[in-house]
């Protein structure tokens, strides 16, 4: 049986006055660190709906989803996790998020730096280089 536990995220972009950011919230398990949104799928749910419920619930975000960045896998706790995370454009905040999460926007090399794994940033500078994602 694989206990491998299934996640979606959501890397957010948005270009203001020719600048671009990306957003980040507060991590629920290290308040300290900033992460994109992401959370389980739930039963009966793609990850594509998993992705943007979580950018609802966690940010507060109505965005469009315009790829995949890809996927990392690691552990936690004794615990596998698998994680593929989609790109969005932002369209409108609709809340502050539910879970108080704290998000906020900052320059791609900015964010780049806050992110806490070697992983997720690998992750990122494919976004970061993709000139689909970053007009």
């Amino acid at each position: 049986m694989d206990t491998t536990v299934k996640q979606a995220g959501a890397i957010v972009v948005r270009t203001i006055d020719s600048s671009t950011e990306v957003l980040l919230i507060l991590s629920k398990r290290k308040p300290q660190r900033r992460i994109f949104p992401k959370g389980h799928i739930e039963i009966g749910e793609s990850a594509e709906e998993a992705a943007h419920r979580e950018l609802m619930e966690e940010a507060g975000i109505k965005g469009e989803q315009i790829g995949c960045a890809g996927e990392i896998h690691y552990t936690y706790d004794g615990k596998a996790y698998d994680v593929v995370y989609y790109v969005y454009t932002y369209q409108y905040n609709v809340s502050s998020g539910e879970e108080g999460r704290d998000p906020a926007w900052y320059h791609p090399l900015e964010a780049y730096e806050l992110l806490p794994s070697d992983e997720l940033r690998e992750l990122f500078r494919g976004v970061i280089e993709n000139k689909n994602f970053f007009a």
